[in-house]
């Protein structure tokens, strides 16, 4: 859209994403590498092509080290911003190292208890979709909770209905319903957007 400002650009399986042809639209380029190290086009490899590149180093990946990443760029002041965000919430005075371990061990607990139960889609349907719809209308904290909360339980009312109506597969049928959801929240999320840039450009 006329709003986007940069592009993650994914090469995918080592093959070569059209990093030029993206960045003559004015953008700017994050290259993925994590499946493309080592390889080259027009002799540069590739992540040298854009403004960044990002490499992951998961256990799946090409050099993987179990967690972690790294970020490449000549950019100096792109490499200072990122580095300043990293230590951003230390510079706060935010203490959130304690919240990330409550978060992973959290997080952890609940995949290993309910994945061999509901299966691996709907486990993280139920722990990213809500929040999603939740980001997409407000940052408050009491608000995030409550729109994630009425999200899970309308969508899981709707399966569980629908599953009892028509004889279908539960958990598939809520992982549906979630997706339903979550369009029907960004198309609402865009008629709001855009009914408060009429108000805002009116005289």
């Amino acid at each position: 859209g006329r709003r986007a400002k940069a592009a993650i650009v994914p090469h995918l399986l080592g093959r070569p994403a059209p990093v030029r042809e993206i960045a003559a639209l004015g953008l700017r380029i994050v290259e993925d590498c994590a499946m493309a190290v080592g390889t080259r086009i027009e002799g540069r490899p590739l992540g040298s092509l854009g403004d960044a590149a990002v490499l992951s180093f998961y256990a799946t990946k090409l050099l993987a080290t179990g967690q972690g990443g790294m970020l490449l760029s000549r950019d100096r002041r792109l490499l200072a911003l990122a580095r300043d965000l990293v230590r951003y919430d230390e510079r706060e005075g935010w203490r959130v190292r304690w919240w990330d371990f409550l978060f992973y061990a959290t997080f952890g607990v609940v995949i290993t208890v309910a994945v061999p139960i509901a299966g691996v889609l709907l486990v993280f349907t139920f722990l990213v979709v809500p929040a999603v719809i939740a980001f997409l209308f407000t940052r408050r904290t009491i608000s995030l909770m409550t729109i994630s909360w009425a999200a899970s339980a309308s969508a899981s009312a709707l399966g569980l209905a629908a599953s009892f109506r028509f004889d279908l597969p539960t958990g598939p049928l809520i992982v549906c319903v979630f997706g339903l959801v979550l369009l029907a929240a960004g198309a609402v999320r865009r008629v709001v957007t855009a009914s408060a840039g009429q108000q805002a450009g009116a005289p």
